[in-house]
Formats: C-alpha cells, structure tokens, sequence
C-alpha cells in the first residue's frame, strides 16, 4: 500500500487556498463543504449561533448579530460562506449543505438546530463589503447603509448602480407596478428593461419617463420634472433602509427572514467614525424594525471592540452598552469571540 492510499481524498485534489465570499459555483460550494473541518470549538459556536437564530423563528427577538473575529488566514471567510450554505439550504449535487456536515457535526441536537434554520423561508444575501462599495473615489465611498442597500437591491434583481434607479424599481415593486413598468417599456423601445438597463442605464431617461407615464405613475405635466426630482431626493438612511427591509418581508410573508452575510466588515469600518457609527445604527434600526427578522453576520481580523475602540476610546464600554453590545454588556445585539469563531 502507497502512502497516498491511507487518505480518504486524494492528496493530489486541488484545494483552495483563499476562500472568496464573492465566488458562486456548484462545484466550489461542493468542495468547500467536503473540504471543511467542524473542530470542537466551531461545534459549540455553531450550537450557540443556531438556536440563537431558531429562537427568533416566530417571537421578537433583539440578538441579531454575528460577529466572527480571527487572525488572516484563520477561516473567517471559509466559515462565513459554510452558515450561508447552511441557511440558504440549497441543492449541491444531489445533497443539501447539512448533508455534507451531518457526520462532522457528530452531534444529532446541532443538526436537528440546523434543519430546523433551513427550513425557515429566507434570503440569504452574502457579500464582500468593500468589493461591494463603490469606491470610485474617497470623498464619494459608500457607507455601510450604502453597501447594504446596494447588495439587497441586486438581490431583488434592481440596478445598484445609480442607486436612485434601483429605488424607483422598488417602489414599483411596492406599489405592485414593476411588471407594468416593464411591460410598457418593452413596449416603448422593443426591449427588455433588465437588459436595457445594464447595457445603456442613464442614457434610457426619456424611455422610463414615457413607460411611467403610459402606466399613470407619473403625469404628463410633470414627465420632465420627474427625473431631476428622482436623482436629487434620493437618499437612503439607515432608518429608511430598516424600513425598506421590514416592508419587503412583509411582503414575503409572516415568516420570511433575511440574512446578510458579510465579509470583511471590520476592515471597512476600522478607524473610521463615521463608519463605525453607520453600522450601530443599521443594526439598531433592523433591530427596531424587523425584530429579529432580519440578520447580521460579519466577519473581521479584529474583535469588534479592538475595531471600535480606536475611534471611541474609554467610551467604548457606554458605546456598547448602548448600541452593538458584546457578550458582556446588557443588552445583546452582537455576538463575538475573540478566538477566531462566533458565540
């Protein structure tokens, strides 16, 4: 017997060695399921985080988020895309994602947990913040809310880019006229919205004016107002956004959720204020909004009150009391480990 013959995988299989939140395939979701390994400490993470978001199924609940903080390399992003997998519970070559874990889990109680979060009707929505964002130049970065809004209207299948655009469609699809809109615009120029949109955007004003006008969403008198209207009061909060996300679950149904899933948060918002401050108030007002409907899980190479503390100092202890408290603090939004993982 050959040395490579005592292994269950062949030695020689290609492995990845950065796993990409961004990356999508069937064959890459395969291999990363096989590939992962459920260590003890992950096991007791997993148990923590899974009843956690199975208590939220059906009753208010304020505990949220996720932080998962460790070293480069230490798998952050690899654990990441295995809780999207997870929670998105989608087919991968005949097996869902629970499937590939069930023997490493070891534990029937977490994979009954597990199941049980799967089956829960949900979108799943995993991103990389700041691949994300665009950040064309530093005076016009996104902010968090910025980014959130960005990934949950690609998730609808809006235009992220301009963002008022993609607002327009979600008011249409709010007011049950997107269809309409689309209808009368294929009509107008002989094509597809979608496909117009991608390819020419801005230069289509004319052609959405005069579909919102044939579908009585805008009037005559006002066709040529209404762009400039549109542009100039756009503006999305974090209050606007929570709003936005709660409308749309509504939407979907009493036990619909949402999950936002997104790498390298720590890295985007370090040292800055501003941004530190964007994400306490989206959080808060999912919080408020959505009550335990929709989610945060981020990752980042710092534990959340080493990100934070270089821009509130000894406030911090207040900070999260207040806003994004830790496993220490009275209330519970977020839960972090400094060991690499989630609790």
């Amino acid at each position: 017997m050959k040395i490579r013959d005592m292994f269950v995988q062949p030695i020689d299989r290609s492995i990845q060695g950065v796993i990409k939140a961004g990356e999508r395939d069937a064959a890459v979701e395969r291999d990363e399921l096989e590939e992962y390994v459920v260590t003890s400490e992950l096991r007791r993470y997993m148990s923590a985080f899974f009843q956690s978001f199975n208590r939220s199924i059906g009753q208010p609940w304020d505990r949220m988020g996720v932080w998962i903080s460790g070293f480069f390399g230490s798998g952050k992003s690899h654990l990441l895309k295995i809780l999207s997998y997870l929670l998105e519970n989608q087919d991968v070559y005949g097996l869902r994602p629970i499937d590939y874990l069930d023997e490493k889990l070891k534990d029937s109680g977490l994979t009954a947990e597990i199941r049980r979060a799967a089956a829960v009707p949900k979108d799943v929505i995993l991103f990389n913040l700041d691949t994300k964002a665009d950040s064309s130049s530093t005076a016009t970065r996104d902010t968090v809310v910025g980014v959130f809004t960005r990934a949950f209207f690609e998730r609808l299948g809006f235009c992220s880019s301009p963002m008022w655009l993609g607002f327009m469609e979600w008011v249409l699809f709010r007011m049950g006229k997107y269809e309409e809109f689309c209808n009368a615009f294929m009509i107008v120029t002989g094509e597809p919205w979608v496909e117009r949109r991608e390819r020419q955007g801005l230069f289509e004003e004319a052609h959405i004016v005069q579909a919102l006008v044939n579908i009585g969403v805008v009037k005559e008198e006002r066709r040529w107002e209404f762009m400039d209207d549109a542009k100039r009061s756009y503006e999305m909060s974090p209050e606007s956004f929570a709003r936005m996300v709660h409308d749309y679950l509504k939407m979907r149904g009493p036990e619909h959720k949402i999950v936002f899933l997104v790498d390298e948060m720590g890295q985007f918002i370090a040292g800055d204020k501003k941004d530190t401050l964007n994400l306490q108030s989206v959080t808060e007002s999912l919080g408020s909004e959505c009550r335990g409907r929709a989610w945060i899980v981020a990752t980042s190479q710092q534990a959340i009150d080493e990100v934070t503390t270089k821009t509130i100092g000894d406030d911090f202890t207040k900070y999260l009391a207040d806003s994004i408290p830790g496993c220490h603090c009275r209330r519970q939004t977020w839960m972090k480990s400094s060991s690499g993982d989630y609790c």
